[in-house]
């Protein structure tokens, strides 16, 4: 493990850290798509708040405020593409997809690989609303819409601890 000094800000030696340790087991699940547990909560917490390299977690909240570590981690090192594919197989297999809407899916697989998770009011908005104007409203119908909504939410909850 390299050194981080205190001289370096919180918030570039966190997320260096989180960074250089995206194979470590608990992030590595992150970028998986794979749920933690709380004891693999509590190990992150206690790599990235031990008081005194790191940081602690009164630093943590005052430079991210309420945001779950799970998803903070997600944030800088995404999720794996692989991952973000295999969320959304059942639906993009099931076929009759326009050319639009798999372009639509497709990004939200590549926002997710680079973001880690997506907030659903994000689906209204460019590049989501480049393809039609109202975004996820006017391309799929409501079953399919409550269908990508259903994926978005779990790929967003196995983000945090369950």
């Amino acid at each position: 493990m390299k050194s981080y000094t205190r001289m370096e800000g919180y918030r570039e030696r966190v997320e260096r850290f989180v960074r250089e340790n995206r194979n470590h087991l608990t992030i590595r699940k992150l970028r998986n798509n794979q749920p933690l547990t709380p004891s693999e909560l509590e190990t992150l917490e206690k790599i990235l708040f031990d008081g005194q390299k790191m940081g602690s977690k009164a630093d943590y909240a005052r430079e991210y405020g309420k945001k779950p570590l799970g998803i903070f981690i997600r944030s800088i090192v995404g999720l794996e593409t692989a991952a973000a594919k295999a969320a959304f197989a059942d639906f993009l297999n099931r076929g009759n997809l326009s050319a639009d809407q798999m372009a639509f899916i497709n990004n939200i697989i590549d926002f997710l690989s680079q973001n880690g998770v997506i907030q659903k009011r994000r689906l209204v908005q460019p590049p989501f609303s480049d393809l039609h104007h109202l975004g996820i409203f006017g391309l799929f119908d409501e079953h399919e819409q409550a269908q990508i909504i259903n994926i978005i939410d779990g790929v967003n909850e196995n983000a945090e601890v369950g």
